[in-house]
């Protein structure tokens, strides 16, 4: 709780009646109050949540002013991050949130050095935000004072001398400033409670995949739930698939092949209104009927903001998104017809026919062109033909 307050409070500023609101969730921090959940309690947690995920808190970016990237490392637990950058909202300068982001160390990097774990953060965080800061002037604000050398570092460390080579691009555009702990609080708190892994970090899929309009409705990754926790409802796809669910004969005979296999494996749920699909030891991914693929389709692998990348990552950003029968044969079907991705694609394979420049004629019939169809059946005298 402490750290949850510590974190918000950063923003305080931003947020109407902050202490008003969180007054009774101050009241769990003193040492002679039993710690528990009431309903005041709860709505508050709920109410900061939700200043800190909307405007404005948050904000759209404005490319042609300079960003602000806070950063933490909180050894053996996590990474933190939070892009801001100064606005002038109202006539006065305001500095916003653009995006947190926050993954969990694996088991290797959490027996990093602080200096090093720091490092990490730094590479993790420009790499998960490149497209906001290439090109772009933005100062980077950490708590360890080692970093601000990181650019003409001298080190054997191969860990320290790989991260300095991959941030070498922003040189010129990046400037690190040491900032005090006790004022990093947005980023401490950050890191000091990641996801539970990088392909639950928003980031990871850019907000436009974590999210999708789908016939007025959105896209909600469910996470760590019991089958108890989903209410009973109604879900559709081209006819009603489960009824408060339980299994039904006559629907089992009316549904094709793929959606039967599923249905049989029980892995369908309904919760608030949609149908979701959740194999053994996944993420329950909301269902996409027929009419909405080519939709998810072009918003994961070809939409602008989320940067055209390759299948691999399509793939990636699907499977963390949504779920429909052999969605993996359409998706590499989709890709290998795209014309972009096509002309994009270098072919590394052989290389067909003699094709030579013709240059540019002059005047009509200066040129003449012809084909030659040769190794014809013999059915008389000729074998070849021109075309």
């Amino acid at each position: 709780m402490q750290s949850f307050l510590g974190f918000s409070s950063y923003y305080r500023n931003h947020i109407k009646n902050f202490a008003h609101i969180t007054s009774s969730l101050y009241k769990l921090c003193s040492k002679d109050v039993v710690f528990e959940i009431t309903k005041e309690r709860r709505d508050a947690y709920e109410r900061i949540k939700y200043e800190l995920t909307n405007a404005p808190v948050l904000i759209l970016p404005d490319f042609e002013l300079p960003f602000k990237l806070y950063i933490d490392a909180a050894c053996s637990q996590g990474l933190g991050a939070a892009l801001h950058q100064r606005q002038i909202v109202d006539g006065e300068p305001r500095e916003g949130v653009i995006c947190y982001i926050s993954r969990k160390l694996k088991d290797s990097e959490a027996r990093y050095g602080a200096t090093q774990t720091e490092c990490l953060c730094l590479v993790w965080a420009l790499e998960k935000l490149h497209y906001y800061l290439e090109g772009a002037v933005f100062e980077v604000y950490t708590d360890c004072t080692a970093l601000k050398s990181l650019l003409n570092m001298n080190t054997t460390n191969r860990h320290m001398l790989r991260w300095q080579i991959a941030i070498q691009e922003y040189r010129g555009n990046m400037t690190i400033i040491y900032k005090e702990g006790k004022s990093h609080t947005n980023a401490d708190g950050l890191s000091r409670w990641p996801l539970d892994n990088v392909k639950s970090n928003p980031a990871y899929d850019p907000e436009v995949a974590a999210k999708i309009p789908i016939n007025f409705m959105e896209i909600d990754r469910r996470r760590n739930f019991s089958v108890s926790e989903w209410a009973p409802g109604s879900g559709t796809l081209d006819i009603q698939l489960l009824q408060q669910q339980y299994r039904s004969p006559e629907l089992e005979s009316q549904l094709e092949e793929p959606w039967l296999r599923a249905y049989n494996d029980k892995n369908f749920f309904l919760g608030d209104g949609l149908l979701y699909h959740r194999e053994k030891h996944t993420s329950a991914l909301t269902v996409v009927d027929r009419d909405h693929i080519s939709l998810i389709l072009q918003e994961l692998h070809e939409c602008p903001y989320n940067g055209h990348v390759s299948e691999d990552r399509t793939r990636e950003r699907v499977a963390s998104t949504a779920w429909w029968p052999k969605w993996e044969q359409e998706l590499s079907g989709y890709i290998n017809t795209f014309e972009r991705c096509q002309k994009a694609n270098r072919k590394h394979g052989k290389k067909y026919g003699l094709l030579k420049h013709i240059e540019e004629p002059k005047h009509p019939v200066e040129t003449i062109n012809m084909d030659w169809v040769t190794g014809l059946v013999p059915g008389g005298k000729e074998t070849t033909i021109p075309a």
